[in-house]
């Protein structure tokens, strides 16, 4: 195998209400943008665990997980709850996290807090169900609270500023964090208009990695009877061993000439994630859906109400073609 080191790392944070349609979604959008972790909330289910997702690894329980491009190697991955899982790489220790908004929350942050302790490199991703005084008009609960004193007692700083993550029944809200703590990000955005079919929206997070990361981007395999066969055919020009100037410059024509064999018989194969599936019909529909939500932006910035319905039920049906369309392309892949 063959690698690159890279000094930053893209993670995609999304949750996708134990939608299919959903988190296939989310793989191909990783890969359009370069992401190679995506944390996940509320993963799609089969049988009791995570959906195979060709072409990523994962580390999951039914309510979260975090899915790794095979190209990627962490360090070290592990289950820390039910609801929380962590892997680590690049010195960095990922942690995704879902919290129900029918559960108490103060014991389930008690249990995650010992990650948090010392200096470790940290960023914790997920959906809280929780509001933040700072980043909300609306009423702050006890459970608002309980988060708030957990932010405070661990040292960790909010990136989110202040762009809904997630609009449900039509109203926006903040229910999606990114926080970090010594870990240094180099850029964080909420994907507005780029459709997730779930009415949480995509979080794009770039880390700066505090030490570099072995990317392993392609297999390789080398011919070796035809590499036989090529020798047998061929013999590197030698000079008398006559003297021990003439005996080194042997060794380095029969290494050079070996060297060219190898490399001539060898084939690399990058590395890339299986959504084979993914089609330039679904793409075009990916972008429709894109480009109606930005005019529906523009409508409702200008108070066009007559035009905001009909947009509304546009995306609608876009979003239920992209839906069926996922399933019969993957079913026919």
């Amino acid at each position: 195998m063959r690698s690159h080191k890279m000094d930053s790392l893209k993670i995609l944070q999304i949750n996708a209400n134990h939608s299919r349609p959903s988190q296939d979604l989310a793989l191909i959008t990783a890969r359009k943008i370069g992401a190679k972790i995506i944390c996940l909330s509320e993963p799609h289910l089969y049988k009791g665990k995570i959906s195979a997702s060709p072409g990523w690894n994962s580390i999951a329980t039914t309510s979260v997980a975090i899915l790794m491009d095979k190209s990627v190697c962490p360090e070290a991955e592990a289950q820390i709850t039910d609801y929380c899982v962590m892997i680590k790489i690049g010195g960095i220790q990922i942690v995704s996290l879902y919290l129900s908004p029918n559960q108490e929350i103060s014991s389930k942050l008690d249990a995650i807090e010992p990650i948090l302790a010392g200096n470790a490199d940290t960023v914790l991703i997920g959906d809280f169900n929780c509001r933040l005084l700072w980043l909300t008009a609306q009423k702050i609960r006890t459970r608002d609270k309980e988060l708030t004193n957990f932010i405070l007692n661990t040292g960790l700083v909010v990136a989110n500023d202040g762009t809904p993550t997630c609009i449900h029944q039509g109203r926006p809200s903040i229910n999606d964090y990114t926080m970090h703590k010594s870990a240094c990000l180099k850029s964080w955005k909420v994907l507005v208009n780029t459709e997730t079919l779930s009415d949480h929206k995509y979080i794009l997070v770039e880390l700066c990695t505090p030490r570099l990361i072995d990317e392993i981007r392609y297999h390789t395999s080398t011919d070796y009877i035809g590499m036989k066969e090529d020798m047998l055919r061929t013999r590197p020009e030698l000079l008398p061993y006559s003297t021990p100037e003439n005996s080194r410059r042997n060794a380095n024509i029969i290494t050079d000439w070996l060297s060219d064999k190898v490399a001539t018989h060898t084939k690399s194969t990058p590395i890339v994630s299986k959504t084979e599936w993914w089609s330039p019909k679904l793409e075009n529909i990916h972008k429709e859906i894109k480009n109606l939500r930005r005019k529906l932006h523009y409508c409702r910035k200008k108070g066009k109400q007559d035009e905001i319905g009909p947009l509304e039920k546009e995306i609608s049906d876009h979003q239920g073609t992209l839906r069926i369309g996922i399933k019969e392309a993957k079913s026919m892949a």
